[in-house]
C-alpha cells in the first residue's frame, strides 16, 4: 500500500496485536528521523506521546477506539 506524504491514515490490529513495517523515501533534503517526530493524531500512551516534536499529538481519552487510528472503520 503506497501512503502519499500528505495522506491520512492509520491502522487497526486485533486481539493478537501487530505490526506496521514503513519503507520510506524521505523528500526534499530531509534528513531521515523516527516518523513519531512529526506524529499528529491521539498517541497510544505516554512513550508515544513523548517522542512527538513537532506534530499536533493528543491523548486519548480513556480507551483507545478503532475509530482513533481509522475514522472510517467499524468496530465490527
Amino acid at each position: 500500500m503506497r501512503v502519499r506524504p500528505n495522506d491520512v491514515h492509520g491502522g487497526v490490529f486485533g486481539p493478537g496485536g501487530g505490526v506496521f513495517l514503513s519503507i520510506q523515501h524521505w523528500l526534499n533534503g530531509v534528513e531521515p528521523h523516527c516518523v513519531a517526530r512529526d506524529y499528529t493524531g491521539i498517541t497510544m500512551g505516554r512513550d508515544h506521546q513523548s517522542k512527538v516534536l513537532f506534530g499536533k499529538a493528543k491523548s486519548p481519552n480513556g480507551d483507545l477506539k478503532v475509530s482513533d487510528a481509522a475514522k472510517y472503520e467499524s468496530e465490527t
